[in-house]
C-alpha cells in the first residue's frame, strides 16, 4: 500500500508541478489579454487613449464608425429576390 500512495504522491506532485509550469507559460499570454480587455472597454467608456497606441486608435476609429448612421440600402429586399430568383439564363 506504501508503493502505491507513494506513485500516487509523485503523480500528484507532477501534475501540480506541470500546471504550475503551465500557468507561468500562459502568464505573460494573460495579461496581456487582461490589458486588450480594459483597452476595450475604456475604448467603449469613450476613455480618450494616447494617440501613440495605434491598436487603440484603430479600434477607436472602428467603434466610432460604428455608432455613426447606418449605410444605407443599395437595394431593397424585394428587388434583391426578384434579382436572384429570376437570374437571366447566359
Amino acid at each position: 500500500m506504501d508503493t502505491v500512495a507513494a506513485v500516487l504522491a509523485a503523480l500528484l506532485f507532477a501534475a501540480i508541478a506541470s500546471a504550475y509550469v503551465v500557468v507561468q507559460a500562459l502568464a505573460p499570454w494573460w495579461r496581456r489579454v487582461r490589458a486588450s480587455d480594459r483597452t476595450v472597454s475604456a475604448l467603449a467608456a469613450g476613455v480618450r487613449l494616447p494617440d501613440e497606441d495605434t491598436a487603440a486608435a484603430l479600434l477607436a476609429a472602428w467603434y466610432a464608425d460604428t455608432r455613426a448612421a447606418p449605410i444605407p440600402e443599395l437595394v431593397d429586399l424585394d428587388t434583391a429576390v426578384e434579382l436572384i430568383t429570376h437570374r437571366p439564363q447566359e
